[in-house]
């Protein structure tokens, strides 16, 4: 695939793309998904590091290692877009961000290219899995205390009457 073709097709992929450069890590690059999810047309030319309402903290010192290690780095479930709106406070997106480096012909790392997924959905299903999980082990504890504790003999019948013990 050439290079034109490339330019062509990040700007319209459905993943939010964005690249940055240079060991202060200026972006140079956010495809039109990455823009209309973050409302902004003015991320080109800034430094990563001056867009802090965009990208949480811990995403930038990220972001700055891998341009230091080359090495590249997953985020899963990365909150991004908590803010307000005329209605009150706006619940986050999640998003998997990939962080490659962008290796230049020397060994050095020229930048960094960010790849994000929404996966918001399967986040707050994961939330509402580990919530339940927490209320039935919560449950099963004071069923056990109170079994253990009910001054009976307690004993499972079966369908046909019998008993275990």
């Amino acid at each position: 695939m050439s290079d034109s073709s490339l330019r062509h097709l990040l700007p319209r992929l459905p993943a939010a793309i964005a690249a940055c450069t240079g060991e202060e890590l200026r972006i140079d690059f956010v495809n039109d998904s990455l823009r209309a999810l973050l409302g902004r047309d003015d991320l080109p030319g800034r430094l990563a590091s001056e867009t802090l309402q965009v990208w949480p903290l811990e995403l930038i010192s990220f972001m700055q290692a891998v341009q230091r290690t080359g090495k590249a780095y997953v985020v899963r479930a990365c909150p991004l877009l908590a803010g307000e709106d005329e209605q009150g406070p706006t619940a986050a997106a999640y998003f998997d961000i990939t962080l490659e480096p962008d290796p230049a012909e020397d060994g050095s790392v020229r930048g960094l290219l960010l790849f994000a997924v929404e996966v918001t959905e399967q986040e707050r299903a994961r939330q509402r899995s580990h919530v339940l999980a927490m209320e039935t082990r919560r449950l099963d504890a004071r069923l056990r205390v109170l079994t253990e504790t009910a001054p009976l003999i307690s004993f499972t019948m079966e369908p046909n009457g019998s008993t275990s013990t």
